[in-house]
């Protein structure tokens, strides 16, 4: 029997130096884990990273499910990644701790999908099951059932400048903290082109979310500039909400916009109230709201029919705890912990203040009440003229120092440098309720609703934008008009003024095409002079392949679904397999020339 050259097996030995990795190849760019376990998993990303990307097949558990005791991590940059299971129904993992931790950059394409996820009590964070931050912007989380026991977690959470698509996940099970939590990349955002019709966005589209238990708090959230869609889907026991410049220390939400969602708010497994108090809960930034239906439950009274619009930091509302001096008109500025780029220097994050003592109070002896703000350009820090836009003036403060204070920093009704940008809703409706609160004549119109003195109908918001064949010969700038069968909006920018300032983004989404969705696909005009700057992604998700049947698999329960068995057991280190490859070859070839 002759043997590998022993030069090879030197290689061989130094290559596999280290932890073994438990895949096996499965086909051209294909990596298939040995288990569904989150090292096997891991294991077989690594592979695929290191190598030049691909697709990660997961196998389906031995028994029940497999138990994940940390998330999968992995960061995109250059090369595409593809996770899926078997099938949404038997690929379980029980993943308390969280999923996956992904951060990627903008232009590469990753997907992840059939995967049934489970949470469960946890020792850690219990933050979220799947993570998602960096630049990223092609990425889908599809055909995902997700299963709760109402431990304290997001279901998603994104951060930064990310934008990409959840489509066609199925929840059931008692409500979490939040579905989604779509974040941002704080002050920043704020600073950038609106382009609420743009693909820059998180978009959750085609998904049947059903929770047993109500939570009115905030269950689709967002702050930190963050930018969400939600559309066509059926969502029971929870609405959309956002935060503004309130109960945390970072910037408000900055666009939603909802349309096109069944809302059902039940009482199958009855809850102690009995009651539910609004439709939605928005408090700060702006968006669009159009053409959603809400069913309440007969046994249920509903509190306010309606779109809520709050500001926290208003004196007599009600709301959350503030983290910032409230909005009454006093001149507040910024304390010097922070520089004028909004970086944190020293302490935890920015305060307001009205005095130097503020700031020595919160933050620490030395720091003074320094910044204010440039007088169009909102979120540029400042304190002289020089600081700011060419002219502009050193002269406005956090909020309006009228006798109400408006507008209150990041109120509902502005948005980009603190301009206005009113709320528009229209062809929103509701049946249902208990008693005297129910829907007389259903179906009921749905308006926006608020009860503090900052927000003004016809000014920050817009109930039932008129439609026509024709746009109207005069306007009143920041007034909207739709044109009849089509949901493109045209805002009055100046007296007499119209242009075009949404388009909605396509439908379905291209991602779950595998296409390359425009960034200025749908974007709106008018006021945004820079929307479409950011570049366009590039490229959608590969597509899933049966993994269920493959073309060449056993059908035995070791088929991997990508053409290949996988009835051995085989640990294969990440830096081997180009050697492994070698090797096999060569032992191909012998064999061959016995014969």
């Amino acid at each position: 029997m002759r043997t590998i050259p022993m030069i090879l097996g030197c290689s061989w030995l130094v290559a596999y130096a280290g932890p073994a990795a438990a895949w096996v190849p499965c086909g051209t760019d294909c990596y298939q884990a040995d288990s569904c376990g989150r090292d096997d998993v891991q294991a077989a990303i690594d592979a695929a990273l290191a190598a030049a990307g691909g697709t990660v097949r997961i196998p389906d558990p031995a028994a029940d499910l497999c138990e994940w005791p940390a998330p999968a991590q992995f960061e995109i940059s250059m090369h595409p990644l593809h996770i899926e299971g078997r099938d949404e129904t038997t690929t379980r993992i029980r993943a308390p701790e969280g999923a996956f931790d992904v951060s990627g950059a903008a232009g590469t394409p990753w997907s992840i999908s059939h995967l049934a996820i489970l949470d469960g009590p946890c020792a850690g964070s219990c933050d979220t099951l799947f993570a998602v931050g960096g630049d990223s912007d092609q990425w889908r989380i599809h055909h995902v059932r997700l299963e709760t026991t109402g431990a304290t977690t997001r279901l998603f959470r994104t951060t930064g400048r990310t934008a990409g698509l959840i489509d066609h996940v199925t929840v059931r099970g008692s409500t979490p903290s939040e579905f989604l939590t779509a974040d941002g990349d704080n002050w920043p955002a704020w600073k950038r082109p609106l382009e609420l019709g743009s693909a820059l966005a998180v978009y959750v589209e085609d998904c049947d979310i059903a929770f047993t238990e109500p939570w009115e708090g905030r269950p689709f959230d967002g702050e930190n500039g963050g930018r969400m869609v939600v559309r066509h889907n059926t969502i029971r026991n929870q609405m959309v909400g956002n935060h503004g410049f309130d109960s945390g220390f970072g910037a408000s939400m900055l666009g939603v916009v909802v349309y096109e969602n069944d809302f059902l708010f039940d009482d199958d497994e009855p809850w102690a109230s009995r009651t539910w108090s609004r439709f939605m809960h928005l408090r700060g930034g702006t968006g669009i709201v159009y053409r959603n239906r809400f069913t309440v439950g007969d046994d249920l009274w509903i509190g306010t029919p309606a779109i809520d619009l709050a500001i926290y930091r208003t004196p007599t509302d009600a709301g959350g705890n503030e983290h910032w001096l409230p909005c009454d008109g006093t001149p507040l500025r910024l304390c010097s912990n922070i520089d004028r780029a909004w970086t944190v220097l020293h302490g935890d994050h920015p305060e307001s203040c009205a005095a130097d003592q503020d700031c020595v109070d919160n933050v620490g002896p030395g720091t003074t009440c320094q910044w204010m703000f440039c007088s169009e350009s909102r979120l540029e820090l400042c304190d002289r003229d020089e600081d700011c836009p060419a002219g502009e003036t050193c002269s406005a403060y956090l909020d309006g120092t009228g006798e109400s204070g408006y507008p209150c920093f990041m109120q509902p009704g502005f948005a980009t440098q603190m301009q206005p940008y009113p709320w528009f809703e229209w062809d929103n409706t509701w049946t249902g309720g208990q008693g005297g609160s129910a829907c007389g004549s259903p179906p009921c119109d749905v308006d926006f609703a608020e009860d503090v003195p900052q927000l003004a109908e016809n000014r920050d918001y817009f109930n039932d934008v008129p439609t026509g064949t024709t746009l109207p010969a005069s306007c009143t700038p920041y007034e909207a008009f739709r044109l009849s069968g089509d949901d493109t909006l045209y805002r009055c920018e100046s007296p007499d003024s119209w242009a075009l300032y949404y388009v909605p983004f396509p439908y379905p989404h291209p991602l779950q095409a595998g296409g390359t969705p425009d960034a200025d696909a749908g974007a709106d005009a008018g006021a945004d002079a820079g929307a479409g700057d950011d570049d366009a992604p590039t490229d959608g998700e590969a597509g899933h392949q049966d993994a269920a049947t493959g073309d060449t698999g056993t059908g035995d329960g070791n088929d991997s679904g990508c053409g290949c068995s996988t009835s051995r057991t085989s640990t294969v280190p990440t830096g081997g397999l180009l050697l492994l490859a070698i090797t096999l070859a060569l032992v191909r070839r012998r064999r061959t020339a016995r014969r």
